[in-house]
This record gives structure tokens, sequence and C-alpha cells, in this order.
């Protein structure tokens, strides 16, 4: 009897400081998976190629983003994101969306990874900081004089800045604003224009490529189990 109590003492001096380690160990660091949707609204800046401005193609944006990932020790995230957005096509000839006869529309996608870090861990009150990268492409499709005309941009984002906080809901829900902005160029385009005997489609690099960028604020809707 003597015998156990010490090894039951002995058990607890050397286990007792990494009990109470794992006890007092707080909510806020775990590791889970996370997923997220985003809602927002886009404006594009920059140029498309040179010379060329991207709003000459495409207006505000409106995407939705999803991310699927892993909280890590409370403060680290990292995520795959894919994102789709919905664009007011420019009526410019650049577009050519040039008369009002004419009905165009055009999409933004994008996929990429991104780190965030959470300073606070999984507090209740939960800022974020994070950066990625990713790849992009601009979709316009055009129905001029009853023919159709189709044109794609695509390139790297080579730049993904954002910020935000996330309000817990209670249970494993957690809503609030971002602000990102993103950097990226053009390099590949991709058209189908109609010919008499018929469309022509082809693609080509960008031989002056330029920075364009895209500046989006919205909500974020996390659920964090």
């Amino acid at each position: 009897m003597l015998l156990a109590v010490r090894t039951i003492f002995l058990a607890l001096i050397v286990l007792g400081p990494g009990l109470a380690s794992a006890q007092a160990r707080p909510d806020e660091e775990r590791t889970t998976f996370e997923v997220a949707v985003r809602a927002g609204v886009s404006a594009p800046l920059g140029q498309s190629s040179s010379g060329k401005r991207l709003s000459d193609w495409v207006g505000p944006s409106f995407p939705l983003t999803f991310e699927l990932g892993a909280r890590l020790f409370g403060r680290y995230e990292l995520a795959a994101v894919g994102q789709y957005a919905v664009g007011i096509a420019d009526s410019t000839s650049g577009s050519g969306c040039y008369t009002g006869n004419n009905a165009c529309t055009a999409s933004v996608g994008q996929i990429g990874v991104e780190f965030l870090y959470h300073p606070l861990g999984m507090a209740k009150v939960d800022p974020f900081v994070g950066v990625g990268v990713g790849y992009e492409w601009l979709v316009v499709r055009a129905t001029v004089q009853g023919t159709n005309y189709n044109q794609a941009l695509g390139g790297w984002n080579w730049a993904v800045l954002q910020g935000g906080v996330d309000f817990a809901l209670g249970g494993v829900l957690r809503l609030g604003p971002y602000l990102l902005a993103s950097a990226g160029q053009y390099q590949s385009s991709n058209f189908t224009v109609p010919t008499p005997n018929g469309p022509v489609s082809g693609s080509s690099s960008e031989s002056n490529p330029a920075a364009h960028f895209w500046v989006s604020v919205g909500l974020r809707l996390v659920v964090l189990p």
C-alpha cells in the first residue's frame, strides 16, 4: 500500500507540471480546421496591359470567395482560396461593349493560397492580417450584332495583402469585415471572334504586361469548430 502511494506521488511530481500546463492551455491556442466564405465588392485599378486600363474591360465586381484550411495553435491560418466574381463589363470599345445594343458580361476568377496571422488567437474579438499569392483570370463575353465575342486574360497575383477582424457569434460561427488589396499581371490572352466562316479562336502572350490591382471590402463568415 505504501509502495502504491509512493508510486502515485512520484507520478504526480513528474507528470503534474505537464498536466497543469495542459489544463491551463487556453482554448484560443488549439489547432483545428477552418472554413470561411467572403462576400464583397472590388474595384479595378491599374492596367491590363501597357497603355490599356483594366477598367476598360471591367468595372466594379462582386466576389464570392471560399477558403478551406487549418488554424494552427490558434494564431496561424493556412488556407486554399477560390474566388468567383461577377463584374460589370465596361461600355467602351476596349471591351467590345460600346453600344447599348450589345449584351456583355464580365467575370473574374482566382485560385491561390493565403497565410493569416491572428495575434489574439481564437479570442471572441479576432483581428487578423495576411498575405497570399495566386492565379487570376478575367473573361469578357459580348454579343455584338448577334454574334459572340470572348476575351480572356490570365496571369499571376504576386501579392495579396489583407486585414480584418472576426467577431464570435456563439457556437462555431464568426463574422466580421475585411479589407483586401491584390497586385498582379496578365501574361496571356485567349480570344474567340466571329468571322463569316465561323468563330475563330486563338491565344497569345502579352507583349507588354503591366501591373493591375484590385481593392476589395466586404464581410467574412467563418466556421471554426
